[in-house]
């Protein structure tokens, strides 16, 4: 575990995108969870929901935000965002949104992540990545 102890805070690129944290907590050692009240709503499409981007860079931030509590800064990079994201309904930039990541496994230093993002009681999106352990 990360000596500085766990992130509490949104990073500045979840601060950029308008975060408003409800919570961010730790259930489990391989999972972290983050839940938020709204979006700017600068950040949807031309059909006013959010933008697919701002919902895989949200996820891929949290991600990192779980890999530097479990195994400290600077020890692993993003290297395929080839991620399989999957969106299931439309976002409003209003809606409170939770995202569960957590670590599926981890093999020759390559780390299996995989994120939810719930809103009320639906899955919007699912995504899976991996990072490579330095």
């Amino acid at each position: 575990m990360c000596q500085s102890g766990p992130p509490t805070e949104p990073t500045g690129f979840a601060r950029l995108l308008g975060v408003n944290t409800l919570g961010i907590y730790f259930p489990e050692e391989n999972k972290y969870v983050v839940e938020i009240d709204s979006l700017n709503r600068e950040a949807t499409n031309f059909f006013g929901t959010l933008h697919g981007g701002v919902i895989l860079g949200l996820c891929d931030d949290f991600c990192g935000m779980l890999i530097y509590h479990k195994y400290g800064i600077n020890t692993a990079v993003t290297i395929e965002v080839k991620s399989h994201i999957v969106y299931l309904l439309p976002v409003r930039p209003t809606s409170k949104l939770t995202f569960v990541c957590g670590i599926g496994s981890e093999m020759s230093g390559i780390i299996y992540l995989y994120v939810n993002v719930i809103s009320g009681e639906k899955k919007v999106a699912e995504m899976t990545a991996k990072w490579h352990r330095r």
